[in-house]
C-alpha cells in the first residue's frame, strides 16, 4: 500500500505542477509569422484544404523550434462535419522533453491571418507515471500473502466450532 500512496503523492505533485506552470497564449498569425511561448518558437506556414470521409476543412502547419533547433511540424485542423453540421478544432499534440505541446487552429481573421492557441503543459508524463505506480502498488497490495492469511484465519474459527450455517 505504501507504493500506491507514493504514487498518489506523485500524482498530486504532478497535477499541481501542470496547472501551475502551464503556458497558454492566443495569437494571430499570418503565413511566415512567428510567436514564442516559453522556450519554444512557433512559425506559421499557412493553411491548406483538407478533406476526410465525412468532413472538410482546413489544416494549418506550424514549425516548432526550441533554441533554434527543430522540434516538430504540427498540423492542427479546423473541421466541418457534413451530417452533424458541426465545426470542431482538432488539436495537434506533441510531447517534447516532458512537456506536452498543444496547438489549436482558431478562426480565420481575414487577410490570411488565423488565430492559434498555444499551450505548453509541463510534467504531464509524471501524471501517467503516477497512475502506473498507483496501479502497481494496488497489485502488490492485492498479492500480499498477509491479506489472504488474515481472511483464512477469520473464516477458520467458524469451522473449528462446528457452527452450522443456516
Amino acid at each position: 500500500m505504501t507504493v500506491a500512496h507514493l504514487g498518489l503523492a506523485l500524482a498530486v505533485i504532478a497535477l499541481t505542477a501542470v496547472q501551475s506552470f502551464t503556458i497558454e497564449r492566443d495569437v494571430a498569425l499570418a503565413p511566415g509569422g512567428t510567436a514564442t511561448a516559453g522556450d519554444y518558437e512557433f512559425r506559421f506556414e499557412g493553411v491548406r484544404p483538407v478533406e476526410g470521409p465525412n468532413y472538410d476543412g482546413v489544416g494549418g502547419t506550424l514549425i516548432v523550434t526550441r533554441h533554434g533547433r527543430p522540434v516538430a511540424v504540427m498540423t492542427p485542423q479546423k473541421r466541418h462535419y457534413w451530417v452533424q453540421h458541426q465545426v470542431t478544432s482538432e488539436t495537434a499534440i506533441r510531447m517534447h522533453r516532458g512537456n506536452n505541446l498543444l496547438l489549436a487552429l482558431g478562426e480565420d481573421l481575414g487577410a490570411g491571418r488565423w488565430s492559434v492557441r498555444i499551450q505548453i503543459r509541463p510534467l504531464v508524463s509524471l501524471v501517467w507515471i503516477a497512475a502506473f505506480i498507483m496501479a502497481l502498488g494496488g497489485a502488490l497490495a492485492a498479492s500480499d500473502r498477509r491479506y489472504r492469511t488474515a481472511r483464512a484465519v477469520a473464516v477458520a474459527p467458524e469451522v473449528a466450532t462446528g457452527a452450522q450455517p443456516g
